[in-house]
């Protein structure tokens, strides 16, 4: 083949049709992230929105001088106050100030875990229907979730997403496949083999104060828990490289910004290398 072929870019067109064809071949996981929960309800968070009430807390000062600047040159006061938290975000670091805040309150990583569960709204079954809060979702609401959960190809389904979403649309409409979640390591002995839903960061759904068996936590958030995520969650670790390594990933609300996706993408990256790939 000669030199210019094999180095040629190839379009959006070819790689999506790779992609199909990955997938038909089950050789695709999703991993899914904040952006598609969006999809049944706008009150789910992104991560900027998740951090608002922090930033408004811990540096309360230095947001509203950013507003004030933001509105003297013509922003709206909802535009300007969007803007001076991605400013904060972006000068400060969205992990560091996790970080900042558990340190700042003093009990330990309980407090950002009871801040996520009073942001991101539960799922709850009622008289045969899921509600959220007074609300109850529609079958339009539900509908991408539905259509993603159908499809049977996957080979296995990642997350990052705290809510369930995932599991109480599978549950709600009986579907078929990805019957399994898994949010600890030792789920994943046996039931890796079939297609299941894997949440790498933590499940509103688990009762107990815990995370992959460390009672520390409850969910990965701030920047020590990335930090230590390689020691403390080896077989996630593992398991994300092999996967990343053997098959394909195709994105979904997923930024691909987060420092787990970031750590793994550059190991797989460093074993190409060797080979000269």
């Amino acid at each position: 083949m000669p030199e210019s072929v094999k180095n040629r870019k190839k379009s959006g067109v070819e790689l999506l049709e790779e992609l199909r064809e990955a997938y038909e071949n089950e050789q695709v996981s999703a991993l899914v992230g904040s952006g598609f929960s969006k999809n049944a309800s706008k009150v789910f968070p992104m991560w900027s929105d998740l951090l608002v009430d922090i930033i408004a807390e811990l540096y309360s000062d230095d947001l509203e001088c950013l507003v004030n600047k933001y509105v003297a040159i013509g922003d709206s006061d909802c535009d300007a106050n969007g803007r001076a938290v991605r400013t904060m975000i972006e000068r400060i670091g969205s992990l560091e100030i996790v970080s900042e805040y558990i340190r700042r309150k003093g009990y330990g990583h309980e407090s950002i875990d009871c801040y996520i569960e009073s942001h991101i709204p539960s799922i709850y079954d009622k008289d045969g229907h899921l509600y959220i809060g007074d609300y109850c979702l529609t079958d339009d609401d539900l509908i991408a979730h539905k259509l993603f959960l159908e499809c049977k190809k996957w080979n296995n389904i990642y997350t990052t997403n705290y809510d369930q979403l995932l599991e109480k649309t599978r549950d709600y409409y009986q579907l078929p496949f990805y019957k399994e979640t898994i949010n600890s390591a030792y789920r994943l002995s046996g039931s890796i083999s079939s297609k299941s839903i894997i949440k790498i960061h933590g499940d509103m759904a688990n009762s107990k104060y815990e995370f992959d068996g460390d009672k520390n936590l409850k969910y990965i958030i701030a920047k020590e828990d990335y930090e230590e995520y390689p020691g403390k969650h080896e077989p996630f670790t593992s398991l994300m490289r092999l996967s990343m390594l053997q098959g394909r990933f195709c994105l979904i609300g997923f930024s691909g910004s987060d420092p787990n996706y970031l750590s793994w993408l550059q190991w797989m990256k460093d074993v190409l290398d060797k080979d000269g790939e």
